[in-house]
C-alpha cells in the first residue's frame, strides 16, 4: 500500500483502469463452489450463498440527474440494532438511510460540498468516506481531502470533531482519515491513509497514533477497520494485500494475506488484491471486500480465508474482470466493492461502488 496516495487519488486511479461491464442477472440458486486460482482449504462447510441488488441503479451520470433514491459511488456503510443502513454518498456529499424495506432517505449533506455543521440539508461534506456506528446510534464520519471526522447524531445533526488546519503531517491532526470503527467506550478508530498509521480519537478529543509509528510496523494504505470483542482491530491494508491485528496493547501482526493474487488457503497462504472493507461477526468471523478482484472473502477467526461472492476473469490489471450480477455467490459479479456491514440475522450488505448500488449476501 506504500504509495501514499490520498483517498480520492486512489479512487481516481481506481476509475481509470476499467469501465463497468454491461449487466446480466440469474435467477437460480446453486451452492458455492469457492471458486478461485486454488482450492480453499478452509474448514467450513459447503454453504449456498446468494446476491441480490438491495437498492440503486445505474445511472448515467452525464446525460441523466439521479434522484433522491440514486447512489452515487457509495463507498461506507454502517448497520444500526434495527437493520437500517447508513451510506456515505459520496459522489453526492451526503449521508442516507435505508430502511429494512429498502427505502432511501438523506439523513444529512445538501448534495453541495462544504464544511457546514447544521441539521439535516444544512449540514455540508466532501465525499464521505469512511463510516462507523456506536451502540446509541450516532455515526461517524471521516472526509479524507478535508482531514475532518465528523458526528452524526440520530436526529442527523452534524458536528465537526476534528479537522486538519495545516498541510504539515502532524501526530494530533488527520490528514487522510480512511476507514473507522468505535468502540463500546466511544473511541475511534481511523486509518490514516497517508503516513501508513492508525489513529485514536478518544471522547475528549484526543488524538494518538496507536500503531505503524514506525517503518516496520506502518501499513501501506490502509483502509477498512474493525474491532472485535477483545479490543483486537484488523485492518484492511489494501496496498500490502493483507488484513493486520493490532492488539490492545498495539502489537502489529499479520493475520492473513501476503503477496497480491487471489487464492484462498489459511494465514500467509491466502492471497489478496486490494482488500478495502472489512467486518466482523458475532462469532468472530471477518468479511472483507477484495476489491480489485472483485470478491468477497470470509475469514475465520483461525485465519482460513474463502471466497463467498464474486466471479469474472482476469483483467490486464493484474485484479478480475468488473461486472454486475445478482445470483448464486460464485456466479455474481461486482465493480469495486468497496464496504461492507453485517445486520443481526447475519446478512451481508456490500457497497457496489461502481455499480451505484448496494448489493445483500445471504448465506444459509
Amino acid at each position: 500500500m506504500k504509495i501514499q496516495l490520498s483517498v480520492s487519488h486512489f479512487l481516481s486511479v481506481v476509475f481509470a483502469l476499467s469501465l463497468l461491464a454491461g449487466c446480466k442477472t440469474t435467477s437460480f440458486d446453486t451452492q458455492d463452489s469457492g471458486k478461485t486460482d486454488a482450492s480453499s482449504t478452509s474448514s467450513s462447510s459447503v454453504l449456498t450463498v446468494r446476491v441480490s441488488t438491495f437498492v440503486g441503479r445505474f445511472v448515467d451520470r452525464s446525460e441523466n440527474v439521479p434522484g433522491e433514491a440514486d447512489l452515487s459511488y457509495p463507498i461506507g456503510i454502517a448497520i444500526d440494532a434495527l437493520g437500517n443502513l447508513y451510506v456515505a454518498d459520496s459522489f453526492n456529499h451526503r449521508i442516507c438511510k435505508v430502511t429494512p424495506e429498502g427505502a432511501v432517505s438523506t439523513l444529512a449533506g445538501n448534495g453541495e460540498q462544504g464544511g457546514a455543521d447544521g441539521k439535516g440539508s444544512a449540514a455540508q461534506f466532501v465525499s464521505p468516506g469512511g463510516i462507523a456506528i456506536d451502540a446509541a446510534g450516532n455515526l461517524y464520519v471521516t472526509e479524507s481531502s478535508p482531514g475532518r471526522i465528523r458526528k452524526v447524531s440520530t436526529e442527523g445533526m452534524v458536528t465537526t470533531l476534528a479537522e486538519r488546519d495545516s498541510e504539515d503531517i502532524v501526530k494530533n491532526k488527520f490528514w487522510h482519515p480512511n476507514g473507522i470503527t468505535v468502540d463500546a467506550l466511544g473511541n475511534l478508530f481511523v486509518t490514516e491513509t497517508t503516513d501508513g498509521t492508525i489513529r485514536k480519537l478518544s471522547p475528549d478529543g484526543v488524538i494518538s497514533i496507536i500503531a505503524g509509528d514506525g517503518e516496520e510496523t506502518r501499513f501501506s494504505e490502509p483502509n477498512g477497520i474493525a474491532i472485535d470483542k477483545a479490543g483486537n482491530l484488523y485492518i484492511a491494508d489494501s496496498w500490502n494485500n493483507r488484513i493486520q491485528k493490532v492488539s490492545p496493547e498495539g502489537e502489529v501482526s499479520t493475520f492473513v494475506g501476503s503477496e497480491k493474487g487471489l487464492v484462498d488457503g489459511v494465514g500467509s497462504a491466502a492471497q489478496f488484491n486490494n482488500p478495502h472493507g472489512i467486518a466482523i461477526d458475532a462469532a468472530g468471523n471477518l468479511y472483507v471486500t477484495d476489491s480489485f478482484n472483485n470478491r468477497i472473502r470470509k475469514v475465520t477467526p483461525k485465519g482460513e480465508v474463502s471466497t463467498i461472492a464474486g466471479s469474472g476473469p482476469a483483467d490486464s490489471y493484474g485484479g478480475r474482470q468488473e461486472g454486475y450480477a445478482d445470483g448464486p455467490g460464485n456466479e455474481a459479479e461486482f465493480a469495486f466493492p468497496a464496504d461492507i456491514a453485517i445486520d443481526a440475522a447475519g446478512k451481508l450488505y456490500v457497497t457496489d461502488y461502481k455499480n451505484h448500488r448496494i448489493r445483500r449476501i445471504v448465506i444459509k
